[in-house]
């Protein structure tokens, strides 16, 4: 008896590669941008707002996540405007440059970077910067693209050039347009003047 079209498969089964973990791997920090309403950070797609009189100092943890271990923390403390209010400030300090971010009454309140060695002001892209890409480093002419129009203005009691714009203050090497961004601040707090007040 024969058997006609009958034919015998085999049938392989290919092996895969184990899928490649990611566990192991160091995911990138969060960029932290500062903002004339608080500091955002973000991650991936994912943007996170920390408003000032909103955000927490028990949310500092996260803001840290951008920035690394702040170098300085200082407080709880009397603001020295002598009101009833406690201040805790977190600083970040590079040989150029200083971020410091205040907290008044557990909630965040402002922040100042300036830059630290006087006459060499820190590139840009070295900078933390806004929202809107100003860091120190920047130009004059670089607020006037990222604000409309920016005047700096001279203080008689602090001296020097500043500049106030987009809900920003800060201060400037110059008038000119190749005037240098040297401080950028938002926010008030109780622990000094507002750059150029």
């Amino acid at each position: 008896m024969a058997v006609v079209g009958c034919s015998q498969t085999t049938q392989h089964s290919a092996r895969r590669a184990a899928p490649v973990t990611t566990s192991d791997a160091v995911p990138p920090r969060p960029t932290l941008r500062l903002a004339r309403d608080g500091v955002r950070l973000t991650s991936g797609h994912l943007t996170n707002p920390f408003g000032f009189g909103v955000a927490t100092f028990s949310e500092a943890g996260s803001i840290e996540s951008g920035l690394g271990s702040p170098t300085e923390v200082l407080g709880p403390a009397p603001c020295p405007d002598g009101s009833n209010d406690t201040t805790q400030l977190l600083r970040w300090t590079t040989p150029q440059q200083s971020l410091q971010v205040v907290f008044v009454d557990g909630k965040l309140a402002s922040w100042l970077l300036v830059v630290l060695t006087e006459g060499e002001p820190v590139p840009a892209h070295q900078s933390a910067i806004t929202v809107e890409g100003i860091g120190l480093g920047s130009t004059l002419s670089d607020l006037r693209r990222a604000y409309g129009s920016v005047e700096p203005f001279t203080s008689p009691a602090s001296g020097g050039y500043f500049w106030t714009a987009g809900g920003y203050h800060g201060s400037i090497t110059s008038a000119a347009p190749e005037g240098v961004v040297t401080g950028i601040q938002a926010g008030r707090d109780c622990i000094g003047q507002t750059l150029g007040e």
